[in-house]
C-alpha cells in the first residue's frame, strides 16, 4: 500500500492536502541474498603428476610399512639429493617413527649416547629374517635412533640408501649385501656405514665420532665398515671391493 504526507505539521489545518506537495513512500522489499557456491572440494594429496598426466595412486601398506610409516613426518632438507616422489612410487623406503626408550641391556658410548630398543630390534629383523636391505640410524639428543629403512622386499637397493645421506647431519647404516664369490656360491655381508660429512656442525661430528665404533660393536653379524665423508667414499665398487678383501673365501 502507498500513503500519503502532505508535508504539512499544523493539525489545525483540515484543509485537503495539496496534490502537488504530496510525499509518496513505498514500503521497503527484502531481497534474500543467494547462499554462497559450495568450496571446490581440496586436491588429493595423493595425486601425482609426471609431465601432463596426473594419476591418483592409494599406496597400500603391510601392518609392518603402516607400522613404520611416520604420520606427519617432517619434510626432507634441501641438502638431500633423494627424488622422494619416486622411492614413494616404488614403496620401498619409508620414515621410522622410533619413539622407543634406550635399551637397558645396551651400554651408553663414552660421549653418554644410549642406543634405542627398536634401533637393537631392526638390526636383528635385518640379520636374521631379511625383512630390510638396509636400516638407516641418526643420532636424536642423547640416543641414537632408527630414522629411515629400505624394504628389502619392494627391491630398495644401496643407491638408495646413498641418496637418502644429508651433506649436514652425521648417519649410521647397516646394509645387507648380498653377493656372489669367486666359486659361485651366494654370500650375505652386514655393513656398518658411519657417515660424517664435512659440512656437519662439529658437536654433531664429535658425537658420532665418539659413538660409532660402541654402536657398531652392540650390533652382531657385522663384517664390514665403511667409513665415508663425501660420497666419492660411499661408491658401490668401492664397498664390494671391501667386502671381498674382507672375505676368507673369494
Amino acid at each position: 500500500d502507498l500513503c500519503c504526507y502532505n508535508g504539512n505539521d499544523n493539525n489545525n489545518n483540515n484543509k485537503p492536502a495539496d496534490p502537488a506537495n504530496r510525499k509518496v513512500f513505498a514500503p521497503s522489499i527484502m531481497t534474500a541474498v543467494p547462499p554462497p557456491p559450495p568450496r571446490a572440494p581440496p586436491p588429493s594429496s595423493t595425486t601425482l603428476t609426471a609431465g601432463h598426466e596426473s594419476e591418483e595412486r592409494k599406496f597400500s601398506l603391510s601392518p609392518m610399512e603402516r607400522k613404520l610409516s611416520s604420520v606427519g613426518s617432517s619434510p626432507r632438507k634441501e641438502s638431500d639429493t633423494i627424488n622422494q616422489e619416486e622411492l614413494h612410487q616404488r614403496e620401498c623406503v619409508f620414515p621410522v617413527d622410533d619413539k622407543s626408550p634406550a635399551d637397558s641391556s645396551a651400554s651408553v658410548s663414552v660421549a653418554g649416547i644410549g642406543i634405542s630398543q627398536l634401533s637393537l630390534q631392526m638390526h636383528k629383523d635385518l640379520l636374521k629374517k631379511k625383512v630390510y636391505k638396509w636400516v638407516m640410524f641418526r643420532i636424536d639428543k642423547h640416543l641414537i635412533r632408527a630414522h629411515q629403512v629400505g624394504m628389502k622386499k619392494s627391491g630398495a637397493s644401496y643407491s638408495d640408501f646413498v641418496s637418502m645421506l644429508p651433506c649436514d647431519e652425521a648417519r649410521f647404516g647397516v646394509i645387507d649385501v648380498d653377493l656372489i664369490n669367486s666359486d659361485g656360491c651366494k654370500l650375505s655381508r652386514i655393513v656398518f656405514v658411519h657417515w660424517a660429512p664435512d659440512t656437519a656442525p662439529a658437536m654433531h661430528k664429535m658425537k658420532s665420532a665418539s659413538s660409532a665404533q660402541h654402536f657398531k660393536n652392540l650390533l652382531q653379524g657385522v663384517s664390514v665398515e665403511l667409513q665415508a665423508s663425501d660420497l666419492d667414499e660411499m661408491g658401490e665398487e668401492g664397498l664390494m671391493s671391501r667386502i671381498r678383501d674382507s672375505m676368507t673365501r673369494r
